[in-house]
């Protein structure tokens, strides 16, 4: 039995869910005067607060 056609369907079946597969972009962020990216909301909760009390990025991070 020759491999080219199993290989073909292979490829056929795989190549939609590889696509199918890929991590969603997400949107661009901008902003004007501040930002605090977290891995967790209460983190860039804090982070968002120091900086509208006057705090720096410094202040920010160690929030």
């Amino acid at each position: 039995m020759k491999r080219t056609p199993l290989i073909f369907l292979a490829f056929v079946l795989l190549v939609p869910v590889l696509l199918c597969a890929q991590r969603p972009q997400k949107p661009v962020l901008h902003a004007r005067h501040w930002l605090a990216i977290t891995g967790k909301p209460l983190g860039a909760t804090a982070g968002a607060r120091m900086f509208h009390q006057g705090g720096n990025a410094v202040d920010a991070a160690c929030a």
